[in-house]
């Protein structure tokens, strides 16, 4: 009977340090899927050779509005409109 218990013991102990090696190894996923992103983002304004100035107004424009100049409210709308009806 304290066999069973022992190796349960083990398997448990076995199992946390893996959850700790995959705890560890999603964090470092994370942050390298950020600095990526972030990285990407750089290369795409620098290509872009645009001032802050004019990255905040594209943003900004882009806030509001889609490709095809509808705001992104009404697009909003109509999506929940079909998802209701559905």
């Amino acid at each position: 009977m304290a066999q069973r218990l022992d190796k349960i013991k083990a398997d448990l102990e076995t199992a946390k340090e893996k959850r700790a090696w995959w705890d560890n190894r999603i964090r470092y996923l994370e942050k390298k899927l950020a600095d990526e992103e972030k990285t990407i983002v750089h290369d795409i304004v620098k290509a872009a050779d645009l001032t802050p100035e004019e990255l905040a107004q594209v943003i900004a424009y882009a806030k509001n509005r889609l490709p095809g100049n509808v705001p992104i409210t009404a697009t909003t709308e109509d999506s929940k409109e079909e998802i209701d009806e559905e």
